[in-house]
């Protein structure tokens, strides 16, 4: 029988675990309100769980901790993808093989996703593609690995 201490350090350094990662995302992504809020709350709750600690020996402490932190990382990350909105991708793509242009060219247009095509005098094409979900990026980029085809893709700031 597991002692009820050691599931409620269990699920409080799940907590403190999952606000910690928020804390890290939030504090660089955020307004500054929310990053000071999430702040307080994360470091505040940290310190309950710390109290907690106290009462274990190493062992139990260190295999909570290491539980804790590799469900509480991913749960979190998870959570705040699912919640978060999708934004508008650019992906510029050097292509240097006619092969590799059509592939690109044929896949945006059965996925109905946005771009644009610039011949080279070199034979090859600058191909701009706009992705506004994220799945459209995930299709982008597996199309664009299955070429020989140089791309970089970056978040376009919408005001």
């Amino acid at each position: 029988m597991i002692d009820i201490r050691i599931l409620v350090f269990f699920l409080l350094g799940l907590i403190s675990v999952s606000l910690l990662t928020l804390k890290s995302i939030l504090t660089v992504k955020a307004s500054k309100p929310i990053a000071a809020i999430i702040n307080a709350v994360a470091f505040g709750f940290d310190v309950i769980v710390i109290k907690q600690l106290i009462g274990f020996d190493l062992v139990t402490t260190v295999l909570v901790t290491v539980a804790t932190n590799l469900i509480g990382v991913w749960l979190s990350i998870t959570l705040l993808n699912k919640v978060k909105k999708d934004d508008l991708w650019k992906i510029t793509v050097v292509s240097k093989r006619e092969a590799d242009t059509m592939a690109i060219k044929i896949a945006m247009e059965h996925q109905k996703i946005g771009y644009t095509i610039v011949p080279m005098s070199n034979g090859g094409s600058i191909i701009t593609i706009y992705c506004y979900k994220q799945m459209e990026t995930a299709i982008t980029k597996d199309v664009l690995k299955s070429t020989k085809a140089k791309y970089h893709y970056a978040p376009v700031n919408t005001l």
